[in-house]
């Protein structure tokens, strides 16, 4: 395939950033159940899921790819029309993406970029795109969302809904800052030139490939008819909607902080913060005494917190750390619903709810959608993950 100019000058960017800094997008990630790979691998995963998480109680089925599905139409003739398929399992719960015209429920997280068909089109510059979805490579399930309606949830509850016109390729990446010169035509080089939207729309997309590159349902829901809209669902699945309150100082969730600070995970960060760099205080001040986050979360008869700590440092050279913390509140005592060693990061609490109708709390990050199943050994789960691939330089 050639390459024209502009785009060999991405390849050489990113490649000189790759030696030149960490170009990892997280340090410590969730540990996660979210299906990843390639396409077979998602479906398979999906597939393998509770029966309970399908709308309508169907067998989810997942994208496959256009020799296989005629395969297999040839040895079954009767492979049931799309308006008779029920909706994919992936429907039932994902997070919110957003085009210039669409907001978008994302079906799978991470599929392979060449799902998507056609040119890129650019939705931030800079940042993220799309492609339509090949949708001779999707199974029945998949075109039968066509027509359906999404209902958009935030932090309060529904912020709006949208049928679903057509299903796309999402792509997001963070490019290095050379290569965002070079689109702007800021590189000054002799014959640097503004790139297309749409040129830098294709550059994006090839940078977020097979990472970055989820499959979404756009839909017809305006994004400025949207604003807060963190997660959506078919509107079949029925949801037990939490409600959350930031506490607005540590006093008002004493309790829960002090088991906290009592966890392995959190112990070890203040040895490191004490013993190794000679650090006074608690290890979330390192840097800003606003790091330190609990949140309220009731639903139902069932109450929670959440307690999130992070030493952000502007540098490289600083002290930095993240722990968090999920607590059940019970008559008997406060019980641990997360790692309590190593939890990994996650992002800002944008909504909580039951979409499973398991009676355990599920919460709407800005990359993650976590769980848990209330296991006596303390282990959250994740059951949704986005990913944004990172080429800039970490400092």
């Amino acid at each position: 395939m050639k390459i024209g100019f502009w785009k060999a000058s991405i390849v050489v960017g990113v490649t000189a950033s790759l030696l030149a800094c960490d170009t990892s997008s997280r340090d410590a990630r969730v540990r996660s159940d979210a299906p990843t790979g390639d396409i077979h691998q998602q479906a398979k995963a999906i597939a393998s899921r509770d029966t309970r998480e399908g709308v309508k109680e169907s067998t989810p089925a997942g994208p496959i790819d256009e020799a296989a599905a005629k395969k297999e139409a040839k040895e079954d003739a009767n492979v049931a029309k799309v308006e008779d398929a029920p909706m994919p399992s992936t429907s039932r719960r994902g997070l919110v993406r957003k085009t210039g015209e669409h907001t978008a429920l994302v079906l799978i997280p991470k599929v392979e970029a060449k799902l998507g068909k056609g040119d890129a089109v650019s939705i931030e510059r800079h940042t993220s795109s799309y492609k339509p979805a090949d949708m001779d490579a999707l199974d029945a399930s998949y075109k039968a969302l066509i027509g359906e309606s999404i209902v958009f949830e935030g932090m309060d509850g529904e912020v709006c809904r949208g049928k679903v016109v057509s299903l796309a390729v999402h792509a997001q990446a963070t490019a290095h800052y050379s290569n965002r010169l070079d689109w702007d035509g800021d590189s000054g080089m002799p014959d640097a030139r503004r790139h297309t939207d749409e040129e830098v729309a294709s550059a994006i997309y090839d940078m977020a490939a097979d990472v970055g590159t989820s499959l979404v349902a756009l839909t017809d829901a305006k994004p400025s008819d949207c604003e807060g809209a963190a997660w959506g669902h078919h509107e079949d699945v029925r949801i037990v909607q939490y409600q959350i309150k930031a506490y607005d100082a540590p006093e008002q969730f004493d309790e829960e902080l002090a088991a906290f600070k009592k966890l392995p995970g959190y112990l070890a960060m203040q040895k490191e913060w004490t013993s190794r760099r000679g650090g006074k205080g608690p290890w979330y001040e390192a840097h800003d005494r606003q790091s330190l986050k609990g949140y309220r979360i009731d639903g139902g008869s069932m109450r929670y917190t959440l307690i999130q700590a992070a030493a952000s440092p502007d540098d490289c050279e600083s002290f930095e750390g993240e722990f968090w913390a999920l607590y059940l509140h019970t008559d008997e005592a406060l019980v641990l619903l997360s790692d309590g060693k190593q939890p990994g990061s996650i992002g800002e609490l944008r909504a909580a709810t039951d979409s499973d109708e398991d009676g355990m709390v599920e919460l709407i990050m800005d990359e993650e959608i976590l769980s848990s199943d209330g296991a006596k050994t303390p282990k959250h789960r994740v059951d949704f993950m986005m990913e944004t691939p990172n080429f800039d330089c970490a400092c």
